[in-house]
């Protein structure tokens, strides 16, 4: 859970879509020890900082955003895997085939 939850923080562009983001975490907090869920919620508040700011450039590069705040090895590796595996699983699925000509 802490995927989608990471995925839909950085996506909360509107304020008022935050308090759930917020709630999830708290959630999540509650329900597992893992320290990546910590670092996980201070790149998505970063994140809102700069959004608030008007920042747009640099709220999209959360990556960049992750080194910067040295908790890149901790999340970047579960993204990296999640997306793999989530890229891997459309390319095969047969809900999600690709005909290719």
């Amino acid at each position: 859970m802490l995927m989608p939850t990471f995925m839909l923080g950085i996506s909360a562009y509107a304020p008022e879509q935050r308090p759930d983001i917020k709630k999830a975490f708290e959630v999540l907090h509650n329900y597992s020890n893992l320290r990546n869920i910590k670092y996980a919620q201070q790149v998505v508040e970063r994140v809102w900082e700069l959004m608030d700011a008007g920042d747009e450039a640099t709220t999209w590069d959360w990556e960049e955003i992750m080194k910067n705040m040295v908790c890149l090895m901790l999340i970047h590796s579960m993204v990296h895997v999640c997306l793999t595996t989530f890229r891997a699983w459309i390319s095969w699925s047969p809900k999600f085939c690709i005909v290719r000509g």
